[in-house]
């Protein structure tokens, strides 16, 4: 599978350029579809924070979007602090960047937009407590406080009893679903004047079936001029969830910002 991703730090790079010349109305892969934008920690945009204190490696495939293979090391026992997605502390493996657009447009607190996320798992021979999520912050993301780091996004999980969990997280709260024939989910989320809606998620099979679908009510509030970063997350799904050493994850993550143009008064 490939390379070891042990990012120290960030490095700039040019977002990906569109260059089609009329759109379809639709996100995909042709060239008249608005392009995702696909995940890859080991591309040197990402400035890597504590990585090393849940897993002991992050692989990335050739793949694009490439498939992430996160060993976990951890927590075991359980650690409430390891947990991204609940209880008040976060001090485990993080990655952020700015957010900006395929075109460079840095977006901030007094942006408006929808961000649509989207995973993709493939099957592990064990299940644990495991959970890996993406999303966006406006808090500081190296704040260890999870209310102050202020992230929402997605959330894939791997779940005892062969199933996988999907879903979406808001701050340190969370809506999911566990299945084991889950393969896929598409998340979204819309920002307008200052405030975060719903995040909402969609979660469908290897088929294409529909499975589960949910959103968790968020309403949050966010401050003037403060600018938005891209994080991802990885850790136990739980504040007393233990994670066997060894457990893995394979994932790839895409994503789609779409800038709203201004809001009349």
């Amino acid at each position: 599978m490939g390379r070891n991703t042990r990012v120290p730090g960030s490095i700039a790079r040019t977002q990906i350029s569109n260059t089609r010349s009329h759109w379809d109305g639709k996100i995909g892969l042709d060239p008249s579809n608005e392009q995702w934008v696909g995940v890859d920690l080991s591309d040197g945009t990402w400035t890597a924070l504590n990585v090393g204190t849940n897993t002991s490696s992050v692989a990335t495939s050739t793949s694009v979007p490439p498939v992430h293979t996160l060993t976990f090391s951890g927590p075991d026992p359980s650690d409430a602090d390891k947990c991204p997605v609940g209880g008040t502390t976060f001090d485990g493996d993080t990655w952020y960047r700015l957010m900006k657009t395929e075109r460079g447009t840095q977006i901030t607190t007094d942006s408006n937009f929808i961000l649509l996320i989207e995973w993709f798992r493939e099957a592990t021979d064990a299940l644990d407590d495991a959970c890996f999520v993406f999303g966006f912050c406006a808090g500081d993301p190296t704040n260890t406080t999870l209310n102050d780091r202020e992230a929402f996004g997605s959330l894939a999980a791997n779940v005892p009893a062969d199933k996988y969990q999907s879903g979406v997280f808001c701050r340190n709260a969370v809506s999911t679903n566990n299945n084991a024939n889950t393969t896929r989910s598409i998340a979204s989320c819309t920002y307008v004047a200052k405030r975060v809606g719903d995040v909402g998620y969609h979660s469908i099979n290897a088929d294409g079936d529909y499975i589960a679908a949910s959103a968790r009510n968020s309403n949050y509030t966010m401050n003037d001029g403060e600018n938005f970063h891209l994080i991802l997350m990885a850790g136990s799904r739980s504040t007393s969830s233990t994670v066997a050493t060894g457990t893995k994850m394979l994932i790839k993550w895409r994503y789609k910002i779409i800038e709203l143009s201004s809001i009349p008064e």
